[in-house]
């Protein structure tokens, strides 16, 4: 007979594995079991930042972050030609961990940039890319 109990607790479950024998012939039957728990520690999510644009001056752009913490604090961090800034509530996560924002890129936006989020003490992939006027008069 074998046997697994799962008692859930936060950031932690403990496992506890059980065996027994019997027959046989056995007549000291108080060493036919025995037990062993196992403490498995849960980490959050790992939060996934992507971004979809063309990153040209005046062109639209989505933002996603999705596998984040649920109804989460999201914290966007960045460099713009390598001068660090934060965005301490960019937004909350949804039920399911995920957040989207869209904007557009402004006049004068040209730049490097990395983009970064933070949710509940995860951080997100780094997303490099550049913004360019991208003139388009030929």
């Amino acid at each position: 007979i074998q046997g697994i109990t799962v008692v859930p607790s936060a950031g932690s479950t403990i496992i506890v594995n059980t065996a027994a024998v019997s027959g046989g012939g056995e007549v000291n039957i108080s060493n036919n079991s025995a037990s062993d728990a196992t403490t498995i520690i849960t980490q959050p999510p790992t939060p996934v930042l992507s971004i979809a644009s063309t990153y040209c001056v005046g062109a639209a752009w989505n933002a996603a972050v999705s596998n984040a913490l649920p109804d989460a604090t999201v914290r966007l961090i960045g460099t713009t030609n390598g001068q660090s800034w934060v965005v301490a509530d960019w937004g909350t996560s949804d039920a399911n961990g995920n957040l989207s924002q869209a904007g557009a890129f402004a006049a004068g936006a040209q730049a490097n940039y990395t983009l970064t989020v933070e949710v509940g003490g995860m951080m997100s992939n780094t997303i490099p890319f550049v913004v360019a006027s991208c003139d388009r008069s030929y």
